[in-house]
């Protein structure tokens, strides 16, 4: 007893089932590329502004001279405030914001702004090697 010769119809058939689905339009991406595009873009922009708020911090005068007291370069320490993540970059630009804006309001001295510099330039310095 022969069995019968199944290649060429199921070839046939495994040939036609793979050229359904190319022929099916194509499904939507469950997120639309604008979409995508405004959030990249507004997370961009929140980068950017943390950044700018820590740059103002660490431009200032006082600043500057209490990093080279305690023997850091300010621009280093930008640099490093660079490579942090989005959320560590933004909870550093709230605090160099408020830093800025309790030393204008002469909430502090010069020797408290040295400290609290130092310890924000440390902590830069602390989450970028981690």
């Amino acid at each position: 007893m022969q069995t019968p010769n199944l290649r060429r119809p199921l070839a046939t058939i495994l040939a036609a089932g793979m050229l359904v689905p190319a022929a099916l339009p194509a499904a939507e991406h469950v997120v639309p590329p604008a979409a995508l595009h405004q959030r990249a873009a507004a997370s961009s922009a929140a980068r950017d502004a943390s950044l700018a708020k820590a740059a103002r911090l660490f431009q200032r005068d006082e600043v500057r001279s209490s990093l080279r007291a305690a023997k850091l370069d300010p621009d280093t320490v930008l640099r490093a405030a660079e490579l942090l993540s989005d959320e560590e970059l933004r909870r550093l630009g709230e605090r160099a914001a408020a830093v800025e804006r309790d030393f204008a309001a002469g909430a502090w001295s010069n020797e408290t702004l040295t400290y609290i510099v130092i310890a924000l330039a440390a902590a830069v310095v602390v989450l970028v090697l981690k």
